[in-house]
């Protein structure tokens, strides 16, 4: 429980940067402090600090007292704007691996070497989500589990070749190894690379043919597997059942789409039963998620599979050249690679570009247990649905990259239901003695459907007389139509007009969950009053 709560009041908004320190900037602050004082001492407030330019005061909460107390004894307060929690700041997460913070000379423009990362807004989504206490099940041709970058986050590996019972997952082929890396490499250790799932950990199964593959499945979904990578195909429907059985223990599949645009549905699975083609562009056909790869321009990698079997897209290459350093950067084992791809990080040559879909599903894997760390009971299908929503295209399929590239951050905030957009209003027109505003939360954009909008809860209306940037609140209202107050009656705003002067007049919405609106470049809405006409006499 917070120790301290934050009281925002609406005050009229401060003046612009340049005018700092001028008089009506000194007039104004004076002011608002005035107001400050007036609120603390009318509702019984201690005061432990202020900040009369933007009118905030920070408050101890008394003794037995909580934030939603505070709340209460506030809310008939016309000043009180809202109250929010005065938590302790969580810097920033800005991880400390060098192949992160490394510019790269072979990426396009120069960019850094884990540029995937960025363009699928994994940092932000890091500030809400780790994935701590989720795990990503790699079935693969194995994993190199003595990685420095990888050691920390193995659990329960096992060997499902010829059956699924001994725990050697080591293999003399590094494609396992690279993938692990993408989806749950340790980050932020001063080591080597980042992975999108940053913290999460990681269960590798080794299989060799379509029947390890089956037992693998099922080993993984028993295990509890947030997400099930399998970044291979040339399998047929005889993993259907084992899938189905996935899905059923609540694991999101997560299949690497073909690397030939079109390819063979009899032979494409695990791609072909998560993704059926024809189904792409089924909304609620969510068995899964099915990648292909974009690169860094954000089109889709042209050797990358584009038909109605793709759900989604992530980062598999810089370019659509093949081979050399042109692919996405991870772990490696400590032993070559096809000629050019083998790289250093600080230092280290356990490290390697590759290219291909199998770079790209991984990362969409990570995406699922940051999106599980925020919310563990989200079914699959859910899960999947929600990637899908709030990937680039915003609601929309096509292009060869289905519901277009995956956005961690907007992901990981429709999972936990957080609604981080600020609501929008307007004053619509403004004559007479009425005052109409509209406000609504943003959505707007179809990338926002899936985001929760917890509803506005104040507007407050300014208005300047024409000419003048001296704006003044004159009303907070929690209604859409307001009218200005009237001779001999108390409704509406504490504004009347002055005949033969114009006003223009603005709101600032903030809603239930404490976002903002900031305020508009310039006035909503302005109003004239013609002057009054002479008697004749």
């Amino acid at each position: 429980m917070p120790e301290q709560a934050i009281v925002e009041l609406a005050t009229t908004p401060p003046p612009a940067a340049a005018e700092t320190g001028s008089r009506r900037w000194r007039n104004l602050r004076a002011a608002t402090g005035a107001l400050l004082t007036i609120v603390a001492e009318r509702n019984g407030l201690d005061v432990a600090s202020r900040i009369p330019e933007t009118g905030q005061l920070a408050v101890p909460l008394g003794a037995g007292e909580d934030l939603a107390d505070l709340r209460r004894r506030l809310a008939d307060d016309p000043r009180v704007r809202r109250v929010l929690a005065d938590r302790p700041i969580e810097p920033r997460l800005t991880p400390n691996d060098p192949g992160f913070l490394a510019v790269d000379p072979n990426a396009p423009s120069s960019d850094f070497r884990q540029w995937n990362l960025s363009r699928l807004f994994a940092p932000p989504a890091w500030d809400l989500a780790t994935g701590r206490g989720r795990n990503v099940a790699v079935v693969d041709l194995g994993v190199d589990v003595t990685h420095p970058d990888l050691a920390g986050r193995i659990s329960a590996p096992l060997d499902c070749t010829g059956g699924c019972s001994g725990t050697n997952v080591a293999s003399s082929d590094g494609h396992g190894t690279h993938v692990a890396g993408l989806a749950c490499a340790t980050t932020n250790n001063g080591y080597g690379i980042a992975s999108v799932g940053f913290e999460c950990g990681l269960r590798p199964l080794r299989i060799a043919l379509c029947s390890d593959a089956a037992a693998a499945i099922v080993a993984a979904a028993n295990g509890g597997a947030d997400a099930i990578n399998m970044s291979f195909g040339g399998c047929g429907p005889e993993l259907n059942n084992e899938l189905t059985y996935a899905l059923g223990r609540n694991s999101v599949p997560v299949a690497a789409g073909d690397n030939v645009p079109t390819p063979n549905p009899n032979t494409n699975y695990p791609a072909q039963f998560i993704q059926p083609l024809g189904t792409g562009s089924a909304a609620g056909f969510n068995r899964g998620l099915v990648v292909t790869a974009a690169i860094h321009s954000g089109a889709r990698a042209s050797w990358a599979q584009l038909d109605t079997g793709v759900s989604v897209a992530a980062f598999g290459a810089a370019t659509n050249a093949i081979g050399g350093q042109q692919g996405i950067l991870s772990t490696w084992p400590n032993f070559g690679c096809s000629p050019g791809c083998l790289t250093t990080v600080n230092g280290d040559s356990r490290f390697a570009y590759l290219q291909g879909t199998s770079m790209a599903a991984p990362q969409v894997a990570g995406v699922v247990a940051l999106m599980r760390q925020v919310n563990n009971s989200q079914p699959a299908a859910e899960v999947a649905n929600l990637i899908k929503q709030t990937a680039s295209h915003c609601g929309s399929y096509g292009n060869g990259l289905g519901w277009g590239t995956v956005n961690a951050y907007r992901a990981v905030i429709a999972a936990g239901k957080l609604d981080r957009v600020p609501p929008a209003s307007e004053v619509k027109r403004a004559f007479r003695r009425k005052l109409k505003v509209e406000s609504a939360d943003t959505g707007g954009s179809a990338c926002q459907l899936s985001i929760p909008a917890s509803g506005v809860k104040t507007v407050s209306i300014y208005v300047a007389p024409k000419k003048s940037e001296e704006y003044r609140l004159i009303g907070v209202t929690r209604k859409d139509v307001w009218r200005f107050k009237r001779k001999r009656k108390k409704e509406g705003f504490d504004f009347v007009p002055k005949r033969g002067k114009r006003y223009r007049f603005f709101s600032v919405a903030v809603d239930e969950a404490g976002n903002a609106e900031a305020s508009p470049p310039k006035s909503d809405a302005k109003l004239g009053r013609k002057s009054p006409k002479r008697k004749r006499r």
